[in-house]
């Protein structure tokens, strides 16, 4: 992906190249945050894609972010933030190399990466790993602050493997394996247990709560099928899934672009489960901001 390409993915609000720090933003009410909000997100997608020249290959997976609270203030002036209440930004990354952010990557060198991994990219790779090091100091300057003016956590783990089951583990604090997630497709059978997600703590305690990008925690939903079928006329449409909808192209194409792929059901549902506002989808993968599986609710 060229420069040009990539500075394109951006959302409607979207109006720099490089993303602002997210205090910068003027937060005056729930919508002007929630609006600043979404640009922080697609600015920091953008910067994310374009330098995603790492030592670990990084895939194109979206970021999935739990966002919650904001500061009141006039517009003239900047963010007052409660010592009692401060602003919670969590940020969920797939598939991301520990030296990917600038923030980690401080200290590290080609000496600390596995042989296997720097023969791999002398024989693969169309840069060098010296390279790379260089472009990580670029990288995501907007989390380099925020941990900058933070608290870094040196040492975790994933509950999971898989982007699903890892997504309702830490979102909820429980061990997805006690609920039978071991999968992808458990998550997306099942989803997660009402009323468990953390964020309706927050919501609880009066925060303003936000769910941008990624969420897939919870099962589509497959009742927009059967309301298209009988939409167009259709009434042997009881064995059909958008899957095997081959024999109805026209009306696959229509469920693929009013968002079937990344839609979930009421139960599962960010709106439904502590947050006040969503855009995002529910499944694996986005290719782009406006792609057709993002909702906006």
């Amino acid at each position: 992906m060229n420069t040009d390409q990539t500075m394109t993915l951006k959302s409607e609000d979207t109006m720099h190249h490089s993303p602002k720090i997210f205090s910068e933003y003027p937060t005056s009410s729930p919508s002007s945050f929630l609006r600043s909000l979404r640009s922080f997100a697609a600015n920091s997608l953008v910067w994310f894609r374009f330098y995603r020249v790492g030592i670990m290959p990084m895939l194109a997976c979206v970021a999935a972010l739990f966002i919650a609270g904001y500061a009141g203030a006039e517009e003239a002036k900047p963010p007052v933030v409660s010592l009692s209440k401060p602003n919670v930004v969590f940020i969920m990354l797939d598939d991301l190399g520990y030296s990917q952010i600038e923030a980690y990557a401080r200290g590290l060198g080609v000496a600390d990466c596995d042989p296997k991994l720097l023969d791999h990219v002398a024989q693969k790779g169309n840069y060098t790993p010296e390279q790379a090091f260089e472009m990580v100091k670029k990288a995501s300057p907007t989390l380099s602050r925020m941990a900058d003016g933070g608290v870094r956590f040196n040492n975790a783990f994933a509950c999971s493997n898989l982007c699903a089951p890892a997504r309702i583990g830490i979102a909820t604090g429980i061990l997805q394996n006690r609920w039978g997630i071991y999968r992808n497709i458990d998550t997306e059978e099942h989803g997660f247990k009402p009323h468990s997600h953390l964020a309706e703590k927050l919501q609880a305690a009066g925060y303003a709560t936000a769910h941008i990008g990624k969420w897939h925690m919870g099962s589509r939903d497959d009742d927009m099928v059967p309301r298209y079928l009988e939409k167009h006329g259709i009434k042997d449409g009881e064995d059909l899934t958008y899957w095997n909808l081959w024999k109805y192209p026209k009306i696959r194409k229509e469920l693929e672009r009013d968002g079937f792929e990344g839609s979930v059901v009421p139960k599962d549902h960010p709106l439904n489960n502590g947050f006040d506002y969503y855009f995002g989808y529910n499944q694996w993968e986005s290719p782009f901001y406006k792609a057709s599986n993002v909702w906006e609710d």
